[in-house]
This record gives C-alpha cells, sequence and structure tokens, in this order.
C-alpha cells in the first residue's frame, strides 16, 4: 500500500515535468518511419509499436529495432 501512495504522485509530477519540459524546450521537428507492427486504443491512450524504425530530425538520423509510442490527449494527462 505504501508504494501505490509514494508511486502515483511521483509518476504524476514526472509525467507533468515531461509534458512541459518538450513543451518549452524542444524546438525541432522529427518524422518516424518503420514497420507498424501493434496499434491499440484504450481508454483514450494510443499504443503504437513500430518495428525497425527510423527517425529523421533537422541533422541526424537513428535507427532502432524496435519502438514502443504511448499518447494520450493533453487534457487527459494531467
Amino acid at each position: 500500500m505504501q508504494f501505490v501512495q509514494v508511486f502515483r504522485p511521483c509518476t504524476a509530477q514526472f509525467d507533468s515535468s515531461f509534458a512541459d519540459a518538450l513543451h518549452s524546450k524542444v524546438r525541432s521537428k522529427a518524422t518516424i518511419k518503420g514497420h507498424l507492427h501493434i496499434y491499440r486504443l484504450c481508454d483514450d491512450v494510443w499504443t503504437f509499436i513500430v518495428e525497425r524504425p527510423t527517425f529523421r530530425f533537422e541533422n541526424e538520423t537513428v535507427v532502432a529495432d524496435k519502438v514502443k509510442v504511448v499518447a494520450c490527449k493533453a487534457s487527459t494527462a494531467s
């Protein structure tokens, strides 16, 4: 029980801080291309698993084996 009491506020603060940092400090855009292996929607949360993705930034390209992208509405993220 004590773990849950500490875990939820910590993850909520992390999510909020991470979203604020992305919004205020990240100025570049990226393009993701790859094979969409799985996608699902549950409780307004999208989950995408992309195999062999290629991330193209302004002056850099990054390749990975597999990534998981989780996205939700900004109003439900808090």
